[in-house]
């Protein structure tokens, strides 16, 4: 009896995290555990890193540096630790003399110079005399507090901003120079909030609405220029909605959910929808005709989270699942159609709108609604939500959809590690309905766009081979869309940048490189006729890259002792070759065999081992019948 071919490949439909069954039935394209890999276009890959995209801090304003008449200044800012990036030196007044720092530790343009962020001690040399003072800008991290929000802001005249909100104030990104200042209302207050709650927001057309579910915070607006607070008085005893939990701009309207409202004193309304007048967001009033109004569900539940679904509002409640339909009365334009019962929501942020349903968490799992029914979206994991997701701070989860890789994100507290926030991504394959666990940290997320083109110039001396960068990658283009997240001291965090092989932190702690896994089902293609399996040997199908090597661990009969375990050397002998079938010896038999692929300790120290970007197209297992399956 010879060995046959049994192919493994193309990732899609069938592939992915699967737990729906004992490991023995799990199909030969599925994987009982799948952490830090990505299945793109059927390959399976190595995520790529987290990297910083840039920090929130205090702004500090024309810091003397010394007096004019020179071209060399030394001086120690006043405080740290600077931000990278948001350092400007210059002549006062409009003098022609400025530099720059690049955020890594040089100035550049009108002269040259250094910075130590850490100790903040600057020594700028200009091309020229100045004829002015010499002062600084710069943004350091004396203020940095948790992100609870980061909005795309995209005005009436087409331009486009980035915002993130920390615990107390509003930061701008500035595109030149790729760092986030802190803005103010137009009466000079920067801090306006004080609140660690998450920021829900809704773009009108020429501002975008914040709100945060506190009473103490209140609504405030941004209108690309100044942070305004907004006051929202709706009837002509002066009483007036102090918060909500959601905020949504619709048919002319901004719409509020969940509210709380001061009627002589502060009282919830869980189950209200409010509205302001058509075209005039400045207007409440819900005692006149037309200029305001609200309508509350036939429910004692709570609301919990809301999206649209094409022009329908579809809103889950503590245990049920509602719409919002417009009716077109400019008397009550909005009202209330329950569609399911017994469906138990638990996460505001952590809904996701796709193109035929509406998503969202629940206690006992992950379930979807297409606004006539609902039916989960999770028999692959089934259990996932209960076992994995720490239900006693479920209430943070937060997705995102990210298109450009048609999938969803969604940020959760685990149960295997000791922490209260977002410790670990679930993610959705939402066209192929496949999924998989990332080992990163968001406590929120949002979309943007790289500000400029990146070179394979630029790229010099960077892992831009080892996590294989491609020419022609529109991550390397200007106006590509990229998700980034939110984290706990400010720092705004870049998901998956593809030009980075390690995981940053913080701007002085080392990168880290990270593992990745997959364990496969318990296999046996022999076992509908009750005959165990012998495998002669493995071929994996990987991209050939140079220093690119991994683990692979052989398990027999439903047992976790590893029986046969090689290295995986993806460097080959064809230079030009893209691809390369490694072969791997087994020489095993019996009931089902496992494998189980990562990175060693050894390889993930190497300091090219552990930088590389693993990709597999393909397992090759050469099984041949052995003897009877013994009960």
């Amino acid at each position: 009896m010879t060995y046959k071919p049994f192919l493994v490949a193309d990732f899609r439909n069938e592939s992915g995290l699967n737990r729906y069954g004992d490991p023995w039935l799990t199909p030969a394209q599925s994987f009982e555990d799948l952490r830090n890999m990505r299945l793109k276009d059927g390959v399976l890959c190595k995520r790529s890193a987290q990297t910083i995209y840039g920090q929130c801090g205090h702004e500090n304003v024309a810091e003397a540096v010394g007096s004019s008449g020179s071209t060399n200044y030394t001086h120690t800012l006043s405080n740290t630790a600077v931000i990278p990036r948001s350092v400007r030196v210059y002549e006062d007044g409009g003098g022609n003399q400025e530099v720059i720092d690049n955020g890594l530790g040089s100035f550049s343009g009108n002269g040259t110079g250094t910075i130590d962020y850490a100790t903040g001690d600057i020594d700028v040399t200009f091309d020229a005399t100045t004829t002015a003072a010499v002062k600084a800008d710069y943004v350091d991290d004396s203020t940095s507090s948790p992100i609870r929000g980061i909005f795309r802001f995209k005005n009436n005249d087409g331009t486009e901003q980035l915002i993130a909100m920390d615990t107390t104030r509003l930061h701008l990104l500035n595109t030149s120079n790729q760092y986030f200042f802190p803005q103010d209302t137009s009466g000079g207050t920067y801090a306006n909030w004080n609140s660690t709650n998450l920021v829900w927001a809704a773009a009108e057309d020429n501002k975008i609405w914040l709100v945060d579910f506190d009473a103490s915070s209140g609504f405030y607006t941004w209108d690309g220029t100044d942070v305004a607070a907004e006051t929202l008085t709706f009837n002509a005893s002066a009483h007036t909605v102090e918060t909500a939990l959601m905020v949504f701009y619709w048919e002319d309207r901004i719409l509020l959910l969940n509210t709380v409202e001061d009627t002589g004193s502060n009282t919830p309304f869980r189950q209200r929808a409010r509205w302001s007048q058509r075209g005039d967001s400045s207007i409440w009033l819900d005692d006149e005709f037309g200029k305001g109004g609200f309508t509350d569900a036939a429910t004692n539940e709570a609301i919990i989270s809301a999206r649209f679904l094409g022009n329908q509002l579809i809103v889950q409640f503590e245990r049920s699942i509602w719409r919002l339909r417009y009716t077109q009365n400019p008397d009550l334009p909005f009202i209330w159609e329950q569609l399911i019962t017994n469906r138990q929501s638990a996460s505001t942020f952590g809904t996701l709108a796709f193109d035929e349903y509406v998503s969202s968490i629940g206690l006992d799992g992950l379930f979807a609604t297409n606004g006539q029914t609902a039916f989960n979206i999770d028999t692959k994991i089934p259990n996932l939500v209960t076992d994995t997701f720490d239900n006693d701070y479920i209430t943070r989860a937060y997705a995102i959809r990210d298109d450009h890789y048609k999938r969803g994100l969604i940020a959760y507290p685990s149960t295997e590690e000791a922490t209260t926030s977002n410790d670990q991504y679930l993610v959705i394959q939402y066209e192929e309905g496949t999924f998989s666990i990332y080992e990163s940290s968001a406590l929120c997320f949002g979309e943007w766009k790289t500000a400029q083109d990146i070179t394979f110039q630029d790229l010099v001396g960077t892992v831009a081979d080892n996590v294989n960068v491609r020419w022609g990658d529109g991550q390397l283009q200007s106006g590509y869309p990229i998700i980034l997240a939110g984290g706990s001291t400010g720092y705004v965090y870049f998901v998956e940048d593809i030009t980075a092989a390690q995981d940053e932190t913080t701007w002085t702690a080392d990168p880290t490189s990270y593992n990745f896994e997959f364990l496969t089902g318990q296999l046996n293609p022999f076992k509908d006729q009750g005959i165990q399996c012998s495998l002669g040997h493995v071929e994996f199908l990987v991209d050939r890259q140079d220093n690119q090597k991994f683990t692979v661990d052989c398990m027999v009969d439903y047992d976790s002792e590893v029986v046969v375990s090689q290295e995986i050397d993806c460097t080959g002998d064809g230079e030009f070759q893209d691809k390369i079938w490694v072969h791997m010896d087994v020489g095993v038999t019996g009931d089902a065999i496992q494998l189980h692929g990562y990175l060693s300790e050894e390889q993930l120290a190497d300091a090219e081992i552990g930088l590389t970007q693993v990709e597999v197209y393909a397992f090759r297992y050469w099984f041949q019948e052995a003897g009877r399956i013994v009960t």
